[in-house]
């Protein structure tokens, strides 16, 4: 099928209602705030599971609801505080961060045991 064809935009509007439903798709028309001297700002909410690294944007300006200037960059998404000393020990230390959650399954087994039975009838 061609790019042009009925069938095209069919799979095409698909993709992107899924990609909705998943929230990894976002259509929002107040997202871009414009600052002084033709600068503008965009705060972009990425999906909890995207992995850190380097992407490539590509950024649209619209006038009359055509585009008429596009340009690429490159964005970095990196984790942060806890969240971020925790993904590289577990990088880093995949054996032992693999241990620590055993251990804590286990604990957290062992204390509801106890807890069932000190306040099971019997």
């Amino acid at each position: 099928a061609s790019a042009d064809s009925p069938l095209a935009d069919t799979l095409i509007d698909a993709f992107v209602a899924q990609r909705q439903r998943e929230k990894l798709y976002v259509d929002d028309p107040n997202g871009v705030k414009l600052l002084k001297g033709g600068l503008f700002r965009a705060d972009i909410q990425m999906p909890d599971r995207t992995p850190p690294g380097l992407y490539t944007a590509k950024v649209m300006v619209f006038r009359n609801g055509r585009p008429a200037q596009s340009t690429l960059t490159t964005l970095v998404v990196t984790k942060v505080g806890a969240e971020r000393a925790l993904f590289e020990f577990a990088r880093d230390h995949a054996v032992l961060h693999g241990l620590a959650g055993v251990l804590l399954a286990l604990l957290a087994g062992l204390s509801a045991a106890g807890i069932v039975k000190r306040f099971a009838p019997g």
